[in-house]
């Protein structure tokens, strides 16, 4: 009898970056916030690239929740865009597990965390993981409804559909960065 055997490719997070994100994922569920890591730190994982920029999608208000987690990891908070519900907490040298400034960006969820990653820009960038008190990076958890993990490994760079560039010029030149 044939049986398929499935690995489970645990991705490396560094022990201080993991430790942060565990602390993020903690802090917000006990509030009642779901939170996606998202976006170009997910990518990097795959690619085995180190970033200091980290993206994460709340449930809720994102601007509010962003000044909660600047608060509680003794960061600045940032206002990037209102309309659109996007912060930033900027952690300095002194504050940042990496001793290194690091930058938290925190957006709202369009819909669930399908939905919005069905608005993202690119395949390699529309993968997420639901951050929690103890997360585990591995291919059984990660939410990737495009297949952006495979395009991340072969190093392609595929729009989610037809529109995302009629949507925002902008990603044109994130295309060709």
């Amino acid at each position: 009898m044939y049986q398929e055997t499935v690995i489970d490719l645990e991705l490396f997070v560094a022990p201080d970056v993991l430790s942060l994100l565990n602390r993020i994922g903690g802090f917000l569920s006990g509030r009642g916030t779901q939170s996606y890591l998202v976006g170009g730190f997910v990518r990097s994982l795959f690619l085995e690239r180190e970033t200091a920029d980290i993206d994460i999608a709340v449930t809720g208000d994102a601007l509010s929740t962003a000044r909660r987690v600047a608060d509680y990891l003794g960061g600045t908070y940032v206002l990037l865009d209102e309309g659109n519900g996007i912060a930033r907490v900027v952690l300095s040298a002194a504050v940042s597990p990496t001793g290194a400034p690091m930058e938290l960006d925190f957006s709202t969820l369009r819909g669930d965390i399908k939905e919005d990653l069905f608005c993202r820009d690119f395949t390699a960038d529309a993968m997420a993981f639901k951050l929690g008190a103890a997360n585990r990076f591995s291919l059984s958890n990660l939410i990737d409804p495009l297949n952006g993990h495979q395009d991340a490994r072969a190093r392609i760079l595929r729009a989610v559909n037809d529109t995302v560039f009629h949507a925002d010029p902008a990603r044109l030149l994130r295309a060709v960065r």
